[in-house]
């Protein structure tokens, strides 16, 4: 990492501790960025959640795609409950599994 020498240091414009600048926050956590802007993300996430559910009193809930079990694995004692028996999404998800790991696997590497 270069550091800077003393003449980049005498073109750069000074500021007093007490001058702000617009861009500045309002506040500061006083915390490392990445956790910070996790806690203020949930804290939006939760505010948001709250707000509509006080602002719109009645939430309607969607009943999205059918389950669709497969019919001899999804009998299956233990195995099939867990994987033969979801949405349309879920079985897409299976089979993208061994299409992304054949494009991975054909297409070349740079070499880094």
């Amino acid at each position: 990492m270069a550091t800077r020498s003393a003449s980049d240091k005498a073109n750069l414009p000074q500021t007093s501790p007490d001058e702000s600048s617009p861009l500045e926050p309002f506040f500061t956590l006083q915390a490392e960025q990445g956790i910070s802007g996790i806690g203020v993300f949930l804290f939006g996430l939760g505010m948001s959640d709250l707000l509509f559910q006080k602002l719109i009193n009645n939430v309607e809930t969607v009943s999205g795609f059918p389950i669709v079990s497969i019919p001899v694995l999804s009998s299956i004692p233990v195995i099939g409950e867990i994987f033969f028996n979801h949405n349309i999404l879920v079985y897409g998800a299976y089979l993208l599994v061994p299409v992304a790991w054949f494009i991975f696997k054909t297409i070349p590497t740079s070499g880094v």
